[in-house]
């Protein structure tokens, strides 16, 4: 899966030409959760979780745009940090704030357009992604609704260049899942939410 994902980011680098010639790297963790964050210099974790909660690659695709989005933008260079919440994430400390989300959904839609992704997986996948995580719901559903708005995540109609490989990589990591915790719901990995 690992393999899978690395190309997957590297698809998406490809399309920025190089995404800043930055020295990208990522890396799968081992995690329930559907997530992936950024940690600056270039560095991203998706967990297996998110891979088995996506349910296209699109999606999947999304995520890791909206990340290389916060490098880019420069989000992990700043002197002071902005006003925003501080929420945890295992034993990391991610800060949120609303501006840098918007800034990183914007880059990502300009990304997954070059890659050939579907650019409404985005929005698509913030709405899910609200209605499974009340705390931040409302964050969730504010951001989907403003890339909406402002029509960057429209998109005409085409054949996407989903890859085999994704469904394939899908099913192994619910598979192991399931192994891991068996009484993991359908939502859980994202099965009700299209």
């Amino acid at each position: 899966m690992s393999v899978y994902v690395k190309a997957l980011a590297g698809r998406l680098i490809q399309a920025d030409g190089g995404a800043g010639s930055k020295a990208w790297r990522v890396d799968v963790a081992r995690d329930l959760a559907p997530n992936a964050f950024a940690v600056g210099d270039g560095y991203m974790i998706v967990t297996d979780g998110l891979v088995a909660y996506a349910v296209s690659e699109s999606q999947l695709a999304a995520v890791i745009a909206h990340e290389m989005g916060h490098v880019m933008a420069g989000h992990f260079c700043r002197q002071q940090r902005p006003p925003g919440d501080d929420y945890r994430i295992g034993s990391l400390i991610q800060h949120y704030e609303a501006s840098a989300e918007e800034q990183a959904d914007a880059r990502a839609v300009v990304l997954l357009r070059g890659a050939g992704f579907d650019p409404t997986a985005m929005a698509e996948l913030l709405h899910c992604l609200a209605s499974d995580d009340p705390p931040f719901a409302a964050r969730l559903e504010s951001r989907a609704r403003r890339l909406e708005r402002s029509g960057m995540a429209s998109s005409e109609p085409q054949a996407y260049r989903e890859s085999p490989a994704f469904e394939k990589v899908r099913r192994a990591v619910i598979k192991d899942l399931r192994g891991v915790a068996p009484g993991l719901s359908h939502r859980a990995l994202g099965q009700t939410c299209r």
